[in-house]
């Protein structure tokens, strides 16, 4: 991947992503705004419109329920940050991996499964990457695949996030 132009950016990039996963009162708007100050410091830089992209659809799953996809502020501005990065970056893994999930939460499957594919490809031993792309197994009604992905996911990263729930519904997908 390229390298930020700024270290500052990626120094704010970091502080937001360490935020990015906290949900107590404040968090998710103190890592959004490190992740545009990091946009603006390097404009070039991928990974904090990755991060822009999390939090948008951190707010989209927190909003209100049965709001259609395209009618979703937050969800659009999800996508539109995904694609930023990856109009900036697409030879980045995270990037694609980011498109890949935020297509996935638009039921776009096709263009979803391309790009965490592609991530995949470009990192097989990224835990991140390979429990993402195992959800998506689980959502192509393939739950078997994902599972071997998401255990895999879990050996590389023995210290995982609470998000990794995502190998429990596999394993509920499976029927075990």
């Amino acid at each position: 991947r390229r390298r930020p132009e700024d270290m500052r950016a990626y120094d704010l990039f970091l502080q937001g992503n360490r935020l990015s996963d906290d949900f107590t009162p404040g968090a998710q708007e103190r890592a959004e705004a490190l992740f545009i100050r990091a946009a603006e410091a390097d404009t070039g830089f991928a990974r904090a419109y990755t991060g822009l992209a999390y939090i948008y659809l951190n707010r989209a799953s927190d909003g209100d329920i049965g709001i259609p996809r395209d009618r979703d502020e937050n969800r659009i501005k999800s996508l539109r940050a995904a694609e930023t990065a990856f109009a900036l970056d697409p030879s980045d893994p995270r990037v694609q991996s980011t498109l890949g999930y935020i297509c996935l939460t638009w039921r776009d499957f096709r263009r979803a499964e391309h790009h965490l594919d592609l991530a995949k490809s470009m990192n097989p031993n990224d835990a991140t990457i390979l429990i993402l792309s195992a959800s998506m197994q689980g959502s192509l009604g393939r739950p078997e695949e994902g599972l071997a992905g998401a255990e895999m996911a879990c050996r590389l990263n023995p210290l995982y996030p609470s998000w990794y729930y995502y190998k429990t519904r596999l394993l509920f997908l499976s029927g075990r």
